[in-house]
């Protein structure tokens, strides 16, 4: 990961979805993917908060706090809403 050297606002909206898991298949890291297929990588304190609401479409405003090596952004969320118990099709 890299550092930003910016701290900017952003708000999205899109569907929770695991971006890293370990050998066993456990979940280590998840990220929001937007109707426009961008994704945004989750880190911060409320990482665990997020986390559990993997497969359900959310609304959330963070910090960008960095990039990952293939530049998606990383957000340190501040708030979030569900906007639907589970993804639809």
């Amino acid at each position: 990961m890299q550092a930003a050297n910016s701290t900017d606002s952003i708000e999205i909206r899109g569907v929770v979805i695991p971006a890293q898991w370990d050998r066993r298949g456990n979940i280590l890291q998840v990220a929001i993917q937007t109707d426009s297929f961008e994704k945004y990588l989750i880190e911060g304190e409320q990482d665990a908060e997020v986390m559990r609401r993997v497969d359900q479409i959310v609304h959330i405003r963070g910090t960008v706090i960095g990039e990952d090596v293939v530049g998606h952004k990383i957000i340190d969320v501040q708030w979030i809403e569900n906007l639907a118990p589970t993804r639809m099709t």
